[in-house]
């Protein structure tokens, strides 16, 4: 791996970034964040030491408890890193990012918009066809049926199959929400998405493929985030200004295949 100005340096400024991620969202460091982030730091060095990778792990954390100036440390940070190192080793460290985000069994908004504003100040843009990723939990890649594909056609199921009918508020919604799902993705990316699923949705008329599909998401997505796509199909059936009777029992069927509960109202 081509070096970025010193590794000392390189590692302080990734252990700082890393830490802005793992500690700075929830305040909170857990054992898996930890190991994860020793384990992507050897990956910067030709021949690391473990003991110099917690050196820069803990200087960094004793300048990050100072709140005072720790947004200037994660800036700082974040610009020596797109000066000093090429397009393709920040679209690793990106990856790096995303990976250390799941690494407590969470992944929170706050992580993903994080992730997403150091991809556009890096202009690092979505990997091409067959690579993986757009820096996502759910490992989305371009030109690939992939979960946020069956992500994305539980939300039209949602929308669609109640009424037979789908309103422009609410394939608004759906795009909306995979964009949030997909922080580092182009409007083009999801519309593109979007219109993959609409035809295989269109041609789909037997329940199996939204069983099938609704498993493959709960299987993707850390447990700790199936009540925030609760919430996104509330947010989906509302968009039209109402909640149908059917939508909500078809919410509620959903609910109870990822182990929850409707909420009231």
């Amino acid at each position: 791996m081509k070096k970025a100005g010193s590794y000392d340096h390189l590692l302080d400024n990734l252990s700082v970034l890393y830490l802005a991620l793992a500690y700075g969202v929830d305040e909170e460091l857990d054992n898996a964040e930890l190991d994860l982030m020793v384990e992507r730091l050897g990956r910067w060095q030709d021949q690391a030491a473990s003991g110099s990778i917690l050196a820069s792990i803990k200087r960094a954390l004793s300048e990050f408890v100072n709140e005072s100036s720790r947004a200037n440390l994660i800036e700082s940070a974040i610009v020596q890193l797109r000066t000093n190192c090429t397009p393709e080793q920040r679209a690793l460290i990106l990856d790096d990012l995303v990976s250390i985000a799941v690494a407590d069994n969470k992944y929170l908004s706050e992580e993903g918009r994080f992730i997403q504003r150091i991809a556009r100040g890096w202009d690092v843009h979505p990997p091409e066809i067959g690579k993986p990723s757009f820096w996502s939990i759910l490992n989305f890649s371009a030109g690939e049926w992939s979960p946020i594909h069956d992500l994305a056609f539980v939300y039209l199921t949602v929308a669609h199959k109640p009424d037979n009918h789908i309103a422009v508020a609410e394939i608004e919604a759906i795009s909306k929400k995979i964009k949030e799902w997909l922080p580092a993705a182009r409007e083009e990316d999801v519309a593109s998405l979007m219109q993959s699923v609409l035809k295989i949705y269109a041609t789909s008329t037997d329940d199996e493929r939204l069983v099938r599909a609704i498993l493959s998401v709960k299987h993707a997505l850390p447990s700790h985030q199936h009540a925030a796509l609760l919430a996104d199909l509330r947010y989906i059936a509302n968009a039209d200004g109402v909640m149908l009777v059917k939508e909500r029992m078809l919410i509620e069927r959903i609910a109870k295949a990822l182990g929850l509960s409707m909420p009231e109202g």
